[in-house]
């Protein structure tokens, strides 16, 4: 017997919905320091993704880092790890290339929430299972085909 999980790319950003991109560049526009709710939950993932952009966040403590980007700062707070990051902006010096700038880091901290996710699920295939068959699908969603004996 066989079963089929799929593994999608992630909204769980900051940026989710159209009415919030235009929230964001009218907030941005008035030229101050705003804090925003994310969606990061995952430290590490959230690291790893400033790391891979080619930023370099300083960490102040283990709930907290900040980072320089060419057109503003950012700092990633949160009160405690049960509880996602939020965002101060600050120093904001050309709106549309940091909303450009946010919504790629969003993407590549989605993929890799999903890649952890995928392996996460391959390395704990319970006892009596195994991969069948694997595809990428055209919106970058994984298909999973386990047999179960």
């Amino acid at each position: 017997m066989a079963c089929g999980l799929i593994l999608i790319p992630l909204s769980i950003g900051i940026i989710t919905t159209v009415d919030e991109h235009y929230k964001l560049k009218e907030m941005l526009s008035k030229g101050e320091s705003i804090t925003m709710n994310t969606r990061f939950n995952d430290s590490d993932l959230l690291l790893k993704t400033l790391n891979d952009y080619g930023l370099t966040p300083k960490k102040t403590s283990s709930n907290c880092f900040a980072v320089k980007f060419a057109d503003g700062d950012i700092i990633y707070s949160r009160p405690s790890t049960n509880v996602p990051f939020s965002m101060m902006i600050r120093n904001i010096k050309d709106k549309d290339i940091l909303i450009k700038e946010l919504l790629d880091i969003e993407q590549e901290y989605n993929g890799n929430v999903q890649e952890y996710t995928y392996k996460r699920v391959l390395n704990n295939l319970p006892e009596g299972m195994a991969i069948e068959h694997e595809e990428v699908l055209e919106d970058d969603s994984i298909l999973i085909t386990i047999s179960v004996d």
